[in-house]
Formats: C-alpha cells, sequence, structure tokens
C-alpha cells in the first residue's frame, strides 16, 4: 500500500469544512449555488464544451469519463456529499477532455467559476476551502494514477471494494472495469475467483 493510498484517506469533509464559516459567509455562498437535476444517463459537461464550474452532489451518481480508441474510459465517480469537475477545463476554462454523465437521477447544486473567483478575492477563508479541495481532487488523481502504474489487476479491484464497496451496488460492471483499466471480462473472472 503506497503513501498516496493513504493519504486519500485524509478525508477532506465539504460540509463539516463549510460549517466553520460565519453564518454570513456561509448565507453567502449558498446565495451562489444553482440547484440542477440531471435524468439518468444525462449530461453535466460534455467533451469539448468548457467546464463552467463545479457541482455538489446531493443526491445520486455521477462518472467523469474520455474517449479512447473508440472506448470509454471511466476516470472518476462521484457520489452524495462530493463533488465532481473536470479540473483541467475547470482551471484552465479550455474545453474539456472528458464528459461529465448521471449515472442515475441527481440533484446538484452547480457553483459557476466566476463566483467561486469573486469568493476567493473576497473571503480568505473561502480561499483556504477550496485550496482544500483542489489537494483533494489532486491527491485522489494521483492515487488513481499510481494504483493503474503500480498495482496488479486484482489489487487495483480490492482496493476499491475496501475504499468505495458501494459503486458496486450502485455502478455497473463495465463501468468499473473501465476505470480500474481492465476488461469487463477480466472483472468478471476476478470476481468470481474471489467468490469461490
Amino acid at each position: 500500500m503506497g503513501i498516496l493510498y493513504i493519504m486519500v484517506k485524509l478525508k477532506f469533509d465539504l460540509v463539516e469544512e463549510y460549517k466553520k464559516f460565519e453564518m454570513d459567509i456561509q448565507l453567502e455562498i449558498a446565495s451562489y449555488f444553482q440547484g440542477l437535476v440531471f435524468q439518468k444517463n444525462a449530461y453535466l459537461l460534455r467533451e469539448g464544451h468548457i467546464c463552467e464550474g463545479i457541482y455538489y452532489i446531493d443526491k445520486g451518481c455521477c462518472r467523469s469519463f474520455t474517449h479512447s480508441e473508440n472506448k470509454e474510459i471511466t476516470t472518476a465517480f462521484s457520489i452524495e456529499h462530493s463533488i465532481i469537475t473536470s479540473p483541467q477545463s475547470y482551471l484552465m476554462q479550455v474545453p474539456s477532455l472528458e464528459n461529465i454523465q448521471a449515472l442515475e437521477y441527481t440533484e446538484v447544486f452547480f457553483l459557476h467559476y466566476d463566483h467561486i473567483q469573486y469568493l476567493l478575492q473576497k473571503h480568505v477563508v473561502f480561499n483556504d476551502y477550496v485550496r482544500k479541495l483542489y489537494e483533494k481532487i489532486f491527491i485522489d488523481a494521483d492515487s488513481m494514477l499510481y494504483s493503474i502504474r503500480s498495482e496488479s489487476a486484482l489489487q487495483r479491484y480490492e482496493r476499491l471494494m475496501e475504499t468505495q464497496p458501494y459503486l458496486i451496488q450502485r455502478v455497473s460492471l463495465g463501468h468499473i472495469a473501465s476505470y480500474l483499466g481492465m476488461s469487463q471480462e477480466t472483472l468478471s473472472r476476478m470476481r468470481s475467483q474471489i467468490c469461490t
């Protein structure tokens, strides 16, 4: 188990950190959130479009994915009380290389890039909050890259079962296999071997 895996276990709790703000700052930030609803399989972001903000998932499950050689490659999953965005597109305000899709009925709170920039300039405490959020996004992505480069398919699956077991109940095996960097057939074989 690598250092990156241990670092990911250090949770950044969005809600608990938010509650530390003074009430007037909480209310101001909340005033910029826009409630949105996405039906199953709807896109929050399409490849080639600029990611205009971050999505806080209040209810539901989403995935990020990209295309490679006519295959979909799942890059992330997000569920309730977490965020999803296209980090490169959002931070650089350039067209996204990935898609974000609702995997089930999903309710989100959307915070636009311009509002985030305004709040960053106005409130030092919001700067700390967003920095921690960016650090978590970076660590999660780096941890997944580390896993793909250095762990076996079985180790990646076992780690997923340890850290995100709920995904098996909510996400198709095809999406999970893609996320783990293996074929669906390999994942099915592994699961049957583990069960026997």
